[in-house]
C-alpha cells in the first residue's frame, strides 16, 4: 500500500502525505489497518464484496461499489476482481472521513500497481493458499454429499460448499489465546486441532494451528453448519476434512 500511494496522497484527504509516517498493522485476513492522526482505514485484498453492492462510479476500468454513512461516520468502497458468480476483490473502509474520495483514489492506485506489487516471499504462509483447491472432492462428497450444483463461494482466504450441510474452510492469522477452544484432537500428521466451544448443537468448528508468526498463529478453520443435534457428527466431519487437506498445505517453517 505504501508503494501504491507513494507521492500521491491527496492533501485534502486528511492523511499525512508520506505513507511511511502512518501507523500500520496486519489484519487477521492479511489486510492492512492504517492510522494517521484521527484518520482510520481498513484495506482488505481478496475480501468478499457482498455487503457493498451499490454502484457509485468507475475506477481503473472496474465498477466502483460503495456504501457510506453521514458526516464523519465513514464509508466503504470496493471493486470486484473475481469471475463468474464469485464476489470478492479489494475493499476499503474509511473512518472519520468527510467523504469517500480518498477510498476511491486508493483503490485506483492499488489497481494500477497490482502487477508490480512486491511478491510474497514467505512461501510457508497460508496467505497464498487456494482454499477451494486444497480440499479433495472425494473428501467433500464423503463429508457433505451430495454437493449442490452451485459453485463453491470463495474469497481469497476462504471457501464455502453447500450440500447436506454447509462447509466453510478459512485461512487466517489470529491470536489463539483470545479464542475459546476445547480439548485438542490429534490429526493424522501428529499435530493437534482444537474445537471452538459452543452451546449450539447445529454447528462445529475446528481450528488447526499451522504455524506461529510473531504473536499470531496462522490457522486453518473448518466449520460445518446444519441440523440441530448433529454437533458430534459435524465435529467428526470437520476433523476428517482437516486430515484430508493438511497434506496440501505449505510446509511450516
Amino acid at each position: 500500500m505504501r508503494q501504491a500511494l507513494s507521492g500521491s496522497v491527496p492533501a485534502e484527504s486528511g492523511w499525512d502525505a508520506d505513507p511511511a509516517n502512518w501507523t500500520m498493522s496486519s489484519t487477521y485476513m492479511w489486510g492492512c489497518n492504517a492510522r494517521s492522526g484521527a484518520q482510520r482505514m481498513l484495506v482488505q485484498a481478496g475480501e468478499t464484496t457482498a455487503p457493498i453492492r451499490d454502484t457509485v462510479g468507475k475506477v481503473g476500468g472496474f465498477t466502483l461499489l460503495g456504501t457510506e454513512g453521514s458526516g464523519n461516520v465513514g464509508c466503504d468502497r470496493a471493486v470486484d476482481l473475481a469471475d463468474g458468480q464469485q464476489i470478492w476483490g479489494i475493499t476499503v473502509n474509511l473512518a472519520n472521513a468527510q467523504n469517500c474520495d480518498f477510498a476511491a483514489h486508493l483503490i485506483e492506485r492499488l489497481l494500477a500497481t497490482r502487477t508490480t506489487a512486491p511478491a510474497r516471499a514467505d512461501t510457508a504462509s497460508l496467505a497464498g493458499v487456494d482454499v477451494c483447491g486444497v480440499v479433495p472432492r472425494t473428501a467433500l462428497d464423503r463429508a457433505i454429499g451430495p454437493l449442490s450444483q452451485t459453485p463453491p463461494l470463495p474469497t481469497a482466504h476462504s471457501c464455502q460448499w453447500e450440500g447436506s450441510a454447509t462447509l466453510n474452510v478459512r485461512m487466517q492469522a489470529v491470536n489463539l489465546a483470545s479464542m475459546r477452544l476445547g480439548t485438542g484432537v490429534e490429526l493424522a500428521n501428529g499435530k493437534t486441532a482444537f474445537p471452538e466451544t459452543s452451546s449450539l448443537t447445529s454447528t462445529c468448528e475446528f481450528v488447526y494451528p499451522h504455524r506461529t508468526v510473531a504473536d499470531l498463529q496462522e490457522t486453518v478453520d473448518v466449520r460445518i453448519d446444519g441440523a440441530k443435534g448433529e454437533r458430534e457428527r459435524y465435529c467428526d466431519t470437520a476433523v476428517s476434512i482437516l486430515n484430508a487437506l493438511i497434506g496440501q498445505l505449505p510446509k511450516a517453517n
